[in-house]
């Protein structure tokens, strides 16, 4: 699953290999209730992947189940999107003319630990990508920024 700010998640997934798995019609993507599920796909799904454009920021449990030929329903695989929030630490400045390093902050409002969370950076025309670290509940973790975002700036002016 990949959700960048305020865009909506794209929950992919692979489809079903061997001649067990017999033969896939379609999928259905349902999100987690308190009762139960709500399908989010009027029809079967013929891709491998979804955007859940009803996405408001909140955390959402997703089930995907596969359909075969008759109409029979696999048993569903889920996963969550945990909220998350970044912030840049106090005093941290962009410098010219040097690497720059910024460690930023990252908490999770989930009920459980995150796992295999990246921090994406852009910085004008440059964009780095984390390591993966895990978050667990009310437990701010300080993140480094990836060393390809923060280049080393020219010095200004020219």
């Amino acid at each position: 699953m990949v959700q960048s700010g305020s865009s909506p998640p794209v929950i992919s997934w692979t489809r079903p290999s061997g001649s067990s798995s017999g033969t896939v019609a379609g999928y259905n993507v349902s999100l987690a209730t308190t009762g139960g599920s709500v399908q989010l796909n009027q029809n079967l799904l013929s891709a491998t992947s979804f955007t859940d454009t009803g996405y408001t920021g909140d955390e959402r449990t997703y089930i995907v189940t596969a359909v075969d030929d008759n109409g029979v329903s696999s048993l569903g695989r889920s996963i969550t999107l945990s909220v998350l929030q970044a912030v840049l630490k106090d005093g941290e400045t962009l410098k010219r003319g040097i690497m720059n390093r910024l460690e930023f902050t990252v908490s999770s409002g989930s009920a459980s630990r995150v796992e295999h969370v990246r921090l994406k950076v852009a910085i004008g025309t440059h964009t780095g990508l984390s390591e993966e670290v895990s978050v667990a509940p009310e437990k701010p973790k300080p993140f480094p920024s990836p060393s390809e975002a923060t280049p080393t700036l020219p010095t200004w002016p020219r």
